[in-house]
């Protein structure tokens, strides 16, 4: 392996410094390890106070695999317990190992300039390969009661999840190399990115707008399946730290019913215009579910779409130069709309899974279904808007 030398010609000597690769590599390993102790101190922390909240019963080693199987289950992983599983992931816990990584990511490229593709590489996989040998170790030793998680699939996802992190943050933290990625793209799909992110914050915004009104309107629903479930002080307690851990998750479900297909929870069907009553778990959080759906939501949603479309329209024109072919906002817009109809698409998957047997083996929305109304929704809208205001500006005559 090539070694870098510093040379001092006034003493005319020169000293052997470390491997650059060999340091970034190390730092990939310390982010790995940074991202997976600090999730698990999150889950833990949570895990103990309740745990002291019931008064301590139960012996603490079962508490050090509550953590673990906690951390797993925010990844990704699924929970096994004999023919029963869990795989409805809180995605509260899922972003919060991402960001994790994301930090740790822009710890090492501030401390390991200047950041090279290659070094980029390196950093990634001492990320990847030491989160996940963390989460495989711990699947293997956090099995309570006869619920497991797969050790193979708790690495797989807790790499992906610091890898991608890691990744992210420090290509944010790399002006340099950021050029290098973005000078490749052409200039008119350069905003198309940063147009996607503000259609996505805009969804965001939007269905978390209509989940505080779920949540208000609903209040008695969910304090009436607390007093149900009667938990004493540290069960009260966890069922509120998980609540909170699946607000993401519901944010997903309340754009897919905003979007009109809804979602599926057993025999109970909600879709923007209806709602299928049945069963239902008494997760506190299921409360928000209503019993019929109020008349404004269809159309709230359409106008929220339609707005995000025409937000990433509007950032096209304006970011996309004049001198630009009169194609080229257009363009730059419908790819803001395909990017937004990926990601809404991945949240979807992510925000599907199993709460149980039966008819909750699959519970969440359809991810097809959803990210093709959003994408043909926003695209169009955005591509609409992009080519009305580029005409509008060719058609202006210059001062």
């Amino acid at each position: 392996m090539a070694r870098v030398l510093s040379a001092d010609p006034a003493r005319g000597d020169t000293e052997a410094a470390p491997p650059a690769t060999l340091t970034t590599l190390l730092a990939g390993l310390v982010t790995g390890l940074w991202a997976v102790a600090a999730g698990m101190g999150v889950v833990a922390s949570g895990v103990l106070l309740a745990w002291l909240g019931s008064g301590a019963q139960a012996p603490f080693v079962d508490v050090l695999r509550v953590v673990g199987l906690g951390w797993l289950f925010g990844t990704g992983a699924t929970l096994q317990g004999g023919d029963v599983a869990w795989s409805l992931t809180p995605l509260g816990l899922t972003l919060l190992t991402v960001v994790l990584a994301y930090r740790g990511g822009l710890w090492v490229a501030d401390t390991h300039r200047p950041l090279t593709g290659p070094r980029l590489a390196v950093l990634v996989a001492g990320a990847v390969a030491s989160s996940a040998a963390l989460a495989w170790l711990s699947a293997q030793a956090s099995a309570l009661a006869g619920t497991t998680v797969d050790p193979a699939e708790a690495a797989g996802r807790a790499g992906l999840l610091c890898g991608a992190g890691a990744l992210i943050g420090s290509v944010a933290a790399a002006p340099d190399l950021r050029a290098q990625v973005t000078g490749v793209l052409p200039e008119w799909l350069r905003p198309a990115f940063s147009g996607a992110a503000l259609a996505g914050c805009l969804l965001v915004a939007g269905a978390a707008g209509v989940l505080t009104t779920a949540t208000v309107s609903s209040f008695g629903a969910v304090t009436s399946l607390l007093e149900q479930l009667a938990p004493d002080a540290g069960g009260l307690f966890a069922l509120l730290l998980v609540c909170l851990a699946y607000v993401p998750t519901a944010l997903v479900w309340t754009l897919a019913v905003l979007a009109g297909p809804g979602i599926g929870i057993g025999t109970v069907t909600a879709t923007s215009s209806s709602v299928v009553t049945g069963p239902l778990p008494g997760f506190p959080l299921l409360g928000l579910v209503p019993d019929t759906m109020p008349v404004w939501v269809a159309p709230a949603g359409i106008i929220l779409l339609l707005a995000a479309g025409v937000l990433a329209g509007l950032h096209a024109v304006r970011r996309v130069e004049a001198s630009a072919p009169g194609w080229a906002p257009v363009a730059s817009a419908a790819v803001s709309g395909a990017v937004v109809t990926t990601s809404v698409a991945v949240a979807c998957v992510a925000a599907t899974g199993s709460m149980g047997p039966g008819g909750l083996a699959q519970v969440g929305p359809p991810a097809g279904a959803v990210a093709a109304v959003c994408g043909v929704a926003v695209t169009a809208s955005a591509a609409a808007t992009a080519a009305a205001l580029g005409w509008r500006r060719r058609s202006q005559p210059e001062a």
